[in-house]
């Protein structure tokens, strides 16, 4: 009988653990769930046009860019969550900096309205590459001063990869976190997450001793990235310039913060300043 119930349990067990790992990319990637904008409606905006990258043959990336009338304006790359349109989120950054910038950011792999979207799915390796691939493309059409990325959520770990392998001069990661991996075990801590994981976004791994500028604009109740993993990564973060919470702001809610763009302001404001400063801003301890 006690055999019978060991090998039950055990044999549930591991059909929880294979559930996890053949759904892993729905978790880790839940495009289905994305709001897409209306095309139509972002490219009447003449400031706006549709923008495509072949990252390799067959694999086309498209988005949306804006650039600046000023010839060698420095450049914002927007590098979107895994829940989140980067068509939305490019229209944002642009209405937030202004003329001043390029802005440009295109789909992670298989992300997009059907007619506006790559064949592949999304990948860990497959959006790293991407990624090496449309910043080279991008400098090299758009000719700017400078390049900023500009990251949310998901994005902020991509945009910590893209900062330690090129010519990047600082990175805005909005709620960030130490890593997929370390975020996943701590909500499923009896599963074995290391061995089930193919998509672990170790942040902390790719900013680590980096010495490039860092600003965080964090939520201070965010349910999808709890605050000891972005509390992990600081640690490792050497060059922090700019670190607010917004009190009782949801992870996409902080979005839509009536405080978030003039954030995203001195946040940007605080990388492009060559000058060290020790101002760190914590709205969260402010507010007790």
């Amino acid at each position: 009988m006690i055999t019978a119930i060991i090998i039950t349990l055990i044999s549930l067990y591991a059909a929880v653990c294979l559930g996890m790992f053949v759904l892993q990319e729905k978790l880790v990637f839940p495009k289905h769930l994305v709001t897409y904008e209306r095309l139509n409606r972002v490219f009447s905006r003449e400031e706006f046009e549709k923008y495509e990258i072949e990252t390799e043959p067959g694999i086309v990336l498209r988005g949306i860019s804006s650039r600046s009338p000023k010839k060698n304006a420095p450049l914002i790359f927007a590098l979107s969550g895994n829940r989140y349109d980067v068509i939305r989120f490019v229209r944002f950054m642009r209405d937030i900096y202004g003329p001043d910038y390029h802005v440009v950011g295109v789909n992670y792999r298989g992300y997009g309205l059907p007619s506006y979207r790559s064949d592949s799915g999304p990948t860990q390796d497959g959006i790293l590459k991407d990624v090496l691939v449309s910043y080279d493309k991008i400098v090299e059409e758009f000719e700017p001063s400078e390049v900023y990325a500009v990251g949310f959520s998901l994005g902020s770990s991509v945009g910590s990869y893209l900062m330690r392998e090129r010519d990047v001069k600082g990175l805005v990661a909005i709620t960030p976190f130490d890593s997929i991996r370390r975020v996943a075990q701590s909500k499923h801590p009896y599963l074995p997450i290391p061995f089930i994981l193919k998509h672990p976004f170790p942040t902390r791994e790719f900013i680590t001793d980096n010495p490039k500028p860092v600003s965080i604009v964090a939520a201070g109740a965010d349910e999808v990235m709890p605050a000891k993993h972005l509390e992990r990564l600081k640690k490792f973060i050497p060059n922090l310039r700019y670190d607010v919470t917004v009190p009782g702001m949801t992870h996409s809610g902080l979005l839509e913060h009536p405080d978030f763009p003039d954030h995203m302001r001195k946040a940007l404001t605080a990388l492009v300043d060559k000058r060290k400063t020790d101002n760190v801003v914590n709205l969260a301890t402010e507010a007790k």
